[in-house]
């Protein structure tokens, strides 16, 4: 039997039944870490707009604390999230994941 040129083949589906704790924690805590990065930038600018009777001085302390902030909790959280998702995946199965070949 002939394939046809342009035959796709058949996605190979896999479940994903482990997440790897630290590289999951790694990866929230460069999330977290811009996000509180772009954050801090904003609190930099409209502080003073949004909160007249804190001094500036103050917002941009909060701006420069907020990155690490929110990484270190965004470690936590992600090295949290795998251990609960690890636990689960035994019990009622992982995430199911479709994956083709180009």
């Amino acid at each position: 039997m002939k394939k046809h040129l342009y035959s796709v083949k058949k996605p190979k589906k896999f479940v994903m039944t482990r997440i790897g704790v630290m590289s999951t924690a790694k990866i929230y805590a460069v999330i977290m870490f811009i996000a509180g990065l772009v954050l801090g930038i904003v609190t930099i600018f409209f502080s003073s707009l949004l909160y007249p009777g804190i001094p500036y001085g103050a917002g941009i302390i909060i701006a420069l604390m907020m990155p690490f902030i929110y990484g270190a909790l965004g470690f936590v959280m992600g090295a949290v999230s795998a251990v609960i998702y690890n636990f689960l995946a035994k019990y009622i199965g992982g995430i199911e994941l479709e994956f083709r070949e180009r």
